[in-house]
């Protein structure tokens, strides 16, 4: 026989074998319909029940925001690190649990740890990040390129920073939890609040941590071995960086309102500024011009190495900031040029007479405009930020001709004068020298009380502790969903599994008790 006709003979077979099989199911079609009827009951039975009587779990949400100096940085106010998973460490948890008596509800802490979790609600980063992560990939990228970029992003990440909420969630997790609506809301706000606490107890981040200069920075006898020019520019360094202090200070919340009792007196913010700004200008300035004027000094040979050092250094200071000054110029000219050759490729003159009135249409050229304009809005920003460098700069510039020019007239008022060439009689002289000593005991006496009434200030803030909880973060809402684990949609799929292969099984037993009843 060929392998055609065997071919065929398979064929016959299987179609005489089908049919005996669908003989058989008709023949017992009764019995298959009832079982199917009992099984889709089952199935319903067990499916409507399952999905009545399953557990639920909790799903809690606390939306907040952060309000504190420093964040942007990843920093607490005072300088140390921040992290969103402080708020849910160990420690601020094991007392949240404590105090709430959560081992009622929990087998262990570790259960009610594992529930927790905090994330910042914006997703608008993740953007941010693809976006220039491609762009800074360009090969064709330039050094000024680069540093557009990475300004553009640099802004837009503080801007979304200061917008973006977290969310500290509590998941039950599984149907044996029966935590009461009450008591989520109070172990959430319960965790930010004992956070808050810790890190003001263990962190200090309520106790602004700034340096401030102390009184033994400067001292009579220190002033008393120097000579009276040097002494003069140690007076005017200390008094500029006691300034500064006061400066700082004057960033602290509650600062410019505070009033406090100190030992001659009241002392406030303004109190301090005037009292340094009249040292400076009534008291310093009319020292320095007696020992210029009249060639006060002690010509000792130190002091006319110590001014020489100080002019090198201002010189070598002012050769690099013109050179940077110089820099930001030409970047700015060159970009200048590129920009306005990329923007206006071919420029037409303007055409006297009425312009026609021009209708926008929403095709791809109207938005290419305004792609464009946004872009032309980024070359201005970032043309903005080089000029503000130029201008900086600049600015410097100006500030070190200023120092040398002073350091210069000391060192001329130096080389002038000595014993023997003084135009004034020895009485005048020891006349002006006494009044010297004296103005410059008056500075240093007035300068060491305004150094610690500042320090005095700085500590009453920080012991009130004006950084208030409002300070530090914002309830905004509380959110409880009692969720099903498993969904109706899902538990209508599996019963229709389940049916369908009992069927399938069904129809086996059928065909398997039916081969059997032939072989007897």
């Amino acid at each position: 026989m060929s392998d055609k006709q065997n071919r065929e003979n398979d064929v016959v077979n299987d179609e005489i074998n089908l049919f005996d099989i669908f003989l058989v199911l008709w023949k017992k079609r009764g019995k298959i319909i009832v079982w199917s009827v009992i099984f889709a009951v089952i199935v319903l039975a067990v499916g409507c029940g399952l999905f009545l009587f399953q557990g639920k779990y909790i799903v809690a949400e606390l939306e907040f925001s952060l309000n504190f100096t420093g964040l942007n940085k990843g920093q607490y106010p005072n300088g140390s690190r921040f992290s969103a998973n402080d708020i849910i460490s160990g420690t601020v948890l094991r007392k949240v649990y404590a105090e709430n008596g959560l081992d009622k509800y929990y087998s262990d802490f570790s259960d009610f740890q594992s529930s927790l979790s905090i994330f910042k609600d914006d997703f608008r980063l993740v953007v941010l990040r693809s976006e220039y992560a491609g762009k800074l990939d360009e090969e064709k990228l330039t050094v000024e390129g680069r540093d557009k970029l990475e300004s553009e992003y640099q802004r837009r990440k503080k801007e979304i920073l200061a917008d973006a909420n977290y969310k500290l969630v509590l998941n039950s997790g599984s149907g044996n939890i029966k935590l009461p609506v009450v008591l989520i809301n109070k172990i959430l706000r319960n965790i930010l609040e004992v956070w808050l606490d810790n890190a003001e107890k263990e962190k200090g981040i309520n106790k602004y941590q700034i340096s401030l200069v102390t009184e033994n920075v400067i001292s009579k006898e220190k002033l008393s071995s120097l000579d009276y020019i040097v002494g003069l520019d140690l007076l005017r360094e200390t008094i500029k960086t006691v300034k500064g202090d006061i400066n700082k200070v004057s960033d602290l919340p509650g600062a410019k309102v505070i009033s406090i009792n100190g030992e001659n007196g009241k002392i406030n913010l303004s109190s301090l500024k005037f009292r340094i700004n009249f040292m400076q200008t009534y008291q310093l300035e009319p020292l320095s011009g007696a020992i210029r004027s009249f060639g006060v000094s002690k010509e000792g040979p130190l002091s006319k190495i110590y001014l020489q050092s100080k002019l090198y250094e201002l010189e070598r200071n002012r050769n690099a900031i013109t050179a940077v000054k110089d820099m930001y110029s030409k970047t700015l000219q060159s970009y200048s040029i590129v920009s306005s050759s990329e923007t206006n490729p071919s420029a037409k003159s303007t055409v006297s007479g009425n312009s026609p009135t021009v209708i926008p249409q929403f095709d791809g050229s109207f938005f290419d405009k305004l792609v464009g304009m946004a872009q032309q809005d980024a070359n201005i920003k970032y043309r903005q930020e080089l000029t503000d460098k130029e201008i900086a700069s600049g600015l410097e510039y100006i500030k070190l001709e200023k120092e040398i020019e002073y350091y210069q007239s000391l060192f001329d008022a130096f080389k002038k004068f000595s014993s023997s060439s003084r135009e004034i009689s020895k009485k005048d002289y020891q006349i002006v020298l006494n009044s010297v000593k004296e103005q410059q005991a008056l500075i240093l006496n007035s300068l060491i009380k305004i150094i610690k009434d500042t320090e005095t200030f700085y500590n009453k803030i920080n012991e009130y502790s004006l950084n208030s909880q409002s300070e530090f973060y914002t309830v905004s809402s509380f959110t409880v969903n009692s969720l099903k684990s498993l969904s109706l949609k899902k538990i209508i799929i599996g019963m229709v599994v389940i049916w369908i292969f009992l069927e399938v099984l069904l129809l086996a037993v059928v065909l398997l008790g039916n081969k059997i009843n032939e072989n007897k």
